[in-house]
């Protein structure tokens, strides 16, 4: 498993959300997932989606959050609930997080041993992302779809 930390920070405090205090919850969740706290940071994830009006899914939110909880699972291992939080994530609408969903779902359903439907999401985030994607990442997940791009 890889911890790319920084740049999923990176995505939690350049990220606005329009709501004040589901941003402060979000930033307050980023602070313990750089500590590596993830599981305090996984409560405070979901706090944060709970503040999001029904239907979540359709809040212009929910896409980020969505991805925000399924990275913290991925950083725990918990492959399963982090592909459901993923493809629930690319349910909602685009943002600018479609390639990083791509990929850390891709990565998850690689991890639980789904190698094609692995191949077809990592294939989707590298023509979003590009090469600079998966710089930080473990290169079997490049490796994997080398022969598709």
């Amino acid at each position: 498993m890889n911890s790319n930390i920084s740049s999923t920070l990176k995505s939690i405090n350049s990220v606005t959300i329009s709501d004040n205090a589901t941003q402060q919850i979000c930033e307050e969740a980023a602070t313990f997932y750089e500590q590596k706290n993830y599981g305090a940071a996984l409560r405070l994830f979901y706090e944060a989606w709970l503040t999001l009006e029904k239907p979540q899914l359709e809040q212009k939110n929910a896409e980020i959050i969505l991805s925000f909880i399924g990275d913290t699972y991925y950083q725990l291992a918990k492959y399963e609930p982090a592909t459901e939080a993923f493809r629930s994530a690319l349910a909602c609408q685009k943002t600018g997080r479609r390639a990083f969903v791509l990929l850390r779902l891709g990565q998850a359903l690689l991890d639980t041993n789904q190698e094609q439907q692995a191949k077809t999401y990592l294939q989707k985030a590298y023509r979003l992302g590009g090469k600079l994607l998966f710089e930080p990442e473990d290169k079997r997940y490049l490796n994997i779809i080398k022969e598709l791009i």
